[in-house]
């Protein structure tokens, strides 16, 4: 018996805290353009549509070990996925690659937005996509006066540390994880960055 009403308790909790951020991000996201449509080597890298939340799902799922969306980053992203999501699609419009954000608990208040996610398909890799979709967002949210772009990367995850460097990120905080890997904290300082891309 206690463990079921143990079981209660955390769904209770979690449904709690996925409700408090996603009221948050609501709020946030009031008045967030949506990310322009720009072209990079034949791939068309432009803001989530609806449409597109199924692909996108799946190439997460594909990326992630069968992880899918949590439910309230799902109805944020059908709501505001324009403003919120870079996705790159190759010629023929498969998503091939998603960059996602979210705000954190003060983000909104600092003026900074935190990367959640990148990833591409395996056979778009190697290319810049990656750095390229950093680079769109950035403009991005530059574009619509936020002052910064957090992110958390692992240091055994040499493809996307080198991504985020490349992309002008900068270490500010490390983290030896129970497994002996160091996630570092990772900021993109936006006010050196113009408009919006075109």
């Amino acid at each position: 018996m206690k463990q079921t009403h143990g079981r209660i308790l955390d769904r209770m909790l979690r449904h709690g805290r996925w409700a408090v951020s996603l009221l948050r991000n609501l709020r946030a996201c009031h008045g967030l353009p949506a990310i322009a449509s720009t072209e990079y080597k034949g791939y068309r890298i432009a803001g989530l549509e609806r449409a597109d939340l199924p692909a996108l799902r799946r190439l997460h799922r594909s990326l992630r070990n069968g992880s899918d969306l949590t439910p309230w980053r799902r109805i944020l992203y059908r709501l505001h996925g324009r403003s919120l999501v870079a996705v790159a699609r190759d010629p023929s419009g498969n998503v091939v690659g998603f960059e996602m954000f979210y705000f954190e608990k003060g983000g909104a208040r600092k003026a900074v937005i935190h990367a959640a996610f990148i990833g591409v398909a395996p056979h778009c890799r190697n290319m810049g996509l990656a750095t390229r979709l950093r680079q769109v967002a950035a403009r991005h949210f530059a574009g619509a006066g936020l002052r910064g772009i957090s992110s958390r990367v692992r240091e055994d995850n040499v493809a996307s540390l080198r991504s985020a460097i490349a992309s002008g990120f900068e270490i500010s905080h490390r983290r030896v994880e129970s497994d002996g890997v160091t996630t570092l904290t990772m900021l993109r300082r936006l006010e050196d960055i113009g408009e919006c891309v075109a």
